[in-house]
């Protein structure tokens, strides 16, 4: 729970500075809609963040999670595959895009795409030989 709050406190200070001020919402009004379990709201927010051209990897970062917890897992799936493009959201979006693709129940799909490198045979199930202790 302390881990998952000290991300979230991460991010959502990352958020602060994803939208430029003078925008319709503020990220930190953006980041309440969030804590308040406003997704929809928070989802179209950061949609028009989007459109307007001002999109960073927190950004798509936010609007797959907040659609994930709407239970719209295809639109945080379609996020998810924009935030990993992002190196400094990277890792916690490759997380967050298997969590959607599992609960859309596309897996298939999730061991097609999304990997930088090719699996190599030792490291595919059933083709490593068991070391001797």
């Amino acid at each position: 729970m302390k881990k998952s709050l000290l991300g979230l406190a991460f991010f959502s200070s990352l958020l602060m500075s994803a939208v430029p001020a003078g925008d319709t919402l503020s990220a930190a009004a953006i980041q309440k809609l969030i804590d308040r379990g406003k997704y929809v709201q928070a989802a179209e927010a950061l949609e028009e963040v989007i459109e307007e051209g001002h999109p960073d990897g927190v950004t798509w970062y936010q609007l797959a999670f907040a659609r994930h917890l709407n239970g719209e897992f295809e639109g945080a799936i379609e996020a998810g595959k924009q935030a990993i493009a992002f190196p400094e959201i990277r890792a916690t979006s490759l997380y967050n895009l298997a969590c959607a693709y599992s609960l859309s129940g596309d897996l298939a799909a999730r061991d097609k795409s999304h990997s930088p490198h090719e699996r190599r045979p030792s490291a595919q199930a059933g083709t490593r030989k068991p070391r001797r202790i």
